[in-house]
């Protein structure tokens, strides 16, 4: 069970497409990152915060050096095998995975702004997909102070890395990638 953002920020994108290809058991879930590499594909536009994540890394490897011109847009044009290929591994991603005992995401689950505060939607399953899209965004560091805990299961994510507890809990040392686990929660990222 891979919890999310495949590609970026770093140079062996390739190597992570073909190992995966060749893992029989696997549930991949969809990260933030895979979203926004997702949108990369539909629009070929480069933006700002590509740059500032490491997608013009991803870019060069899959596509070429010379497939991103002047104006931060990127030519597809002899790659099509590759673009399909990117996003039929995409479609094998979901964003959730559920066993008895816990729950597995990228950022956190769909919530809701409810007169006692945010809350996870009652109904989170059942999540359109821009709100899954959004959840992706969702900091741990964040929701589980806000919104506590399943209350029948554990909730494993990645999205923000364990070190970042260290702002939550004293305990912690800001250098500890370590997993953090916590009362209904199992942070994974190792940044």
């Amino acid at each position: 069970i891979c919890c999310g953002d495949y590609f970026d920020r770093g140079s062996e994108n390739l190597r992570v497409l073909k190992y995966f290809d060749y893992l029989d058991r696997k549930v991949l879930l969809r990260g933030n990152h895979d979203d926004m590499l997702l949108k990369l594909l539909r629009t070929g536009q480069l933006e700002p915060h590509h740059y500032t994540n490491g997608m013009l890394t991803t870019v060069w490897e899959f596509f070429g050096k010379y497939s991103v011109d002047g104006f931060d847009c990127i030519d597809f044009s002899g790659h099509t095998r590759m673009v399909d290929r990117i996003i039929d591994f995409f479609h094998d991603t979901v964003n959730y995975f559920e066993t008895e005992h816990y729950v597995f995401t990228h950022g956190w689950l769909p919530t809701t702004l409810s007169a006692s505060g945010t809350i996870i939607d009652p109904d989170w399953r059942r999540a359109s997909p821009e709100r899954w899209r959004a959840a992706h965004f969702l900091r741990w560091t964040d929701m589980y102070p806000k919104c506590g805990r399943l209350p029948d299961r554990t909730l494993v994510c990645g999205h923000m890395p364990a070190f970042f507890a260290a702002d939550l809990y004293p305990e912690r040392r800001p250098d500890d990638s370590s997993i953090l686990r916590k009362d209904g929660l199992i942070a994974i990222d190792a940044g």
